[in-house]
């Protein structure tokens, strides 16, 4: 998988016990970069505009507060009771058709009939984390952390990861063998390009996105090579040298703080 979040939406409980997930594999050489929980909130933002006032402000404000509630968080990262879960005796959930998204399951006529994704949850922003502990039911928002999923999805490749690579899971790999780099969360705000920068940054960009699909999809080591030989070349001829001795210099105040914090 190209994005570590896209696993989510295909590794269904179905498809970890035909076989056909996707499953972490670590690279020995390499280390595992995780920002920190930020202190003051993070880059997502709702917005209520200056002109929004009275019985509309109200409305929003309404929605807002059971957005951020543990049943509103619970629709945005669980879905719905009886299509997506099903509520446990000690009232945490188990998964129901947690292909729902992924495969766009036609949707019972009490929840408005359709496919899944023509009524699904479009706002892909969220006041609370799915990592945050569900008060409703004592487990995580998040379904990988329920233990009902963990126990329908002990299948067989899991259990042949484990014993190959002696942990539990990806996180506890990186922490025994020391490959997971936690960056702590601080303040910082880098300073605004002048022209220049700007200009040189706009065709190292172009040229990174075009040559690095290229080399990702090279039909030899020969073909790499020579793709990489001549992106460089474009590169250092953008001014790519000082735009990396730019932001290095212009993020130095934050790994700094970054250092200090972890101290």
């Amino acid at each position: 998988m190209w994005y570590s979040w896209e696993v989510g939406f295909w590794n269904s409980v179905d498809r970890l016990n035909d076989g056909t997930a996707f499953i972490f594999i670590p690279v020995g050489d390499m280390l595992y970069y995780a920002d920190a929980d930020r202190y003051y909130g993070s880059d997502r933002m709702f917005g209520i505009g200056s002109q929004v006032e009275g019985e509309k402000y109200d409305r929003i404000m309404e929605f807002l507060d059971w957005y951020a509630s543990p049943e509103g968080v619970t629709f945005q990262h669980a879905g719905i009771e009886g299509l997506n879960y099903t509520v446990n005796e000690d009232g945490t959930f188990t998964p129901y058709k947690d292909n729902a998204l992924m495969d766009n399951l036609p949707v019972p006529d009490e929840f408005g009939g359709g496919g899944y994704n023509d009524g699904n949850n479009a706002i892909n922003q969220w006041i609370v984390s799915s990592i945050c502990v569900n008060p409703l039911t004592g487990e995580r928002y998040a379904q990988k952390f329920w233990q009902s999923y963990k126990d329908m999805t002990m299948t067989q490749m899991k259990k042949e990861w484990q014993e190959y690579f002696g942990a539990e899971d990806a996180v506890d790999y990186m922490k025994k063998n020391n490959q997971l780099l936690a960056s702590p969360s601080v303040d910082f705000t880098p300073a605004s390009d002048d022209n220049d920068i700007a200009a040189i940054r706009v065709d190292v960009n172009k040229t990174l996105c075009q040559y690095t699909w290229q080399l990702i999809f090279a039909e030899s080591d020969e073909d790499f090579e020579d793709l990489w030989d001549v992106m460089v070349e474009q590169l250092n001829g953008f001014g790519y040298e000082q735009l990396y001795e730019y932001d290095c210099a212009n993020y130095q105040p934050e790994v700094d703080a970054k250092i200090a914090a972890a101290a």
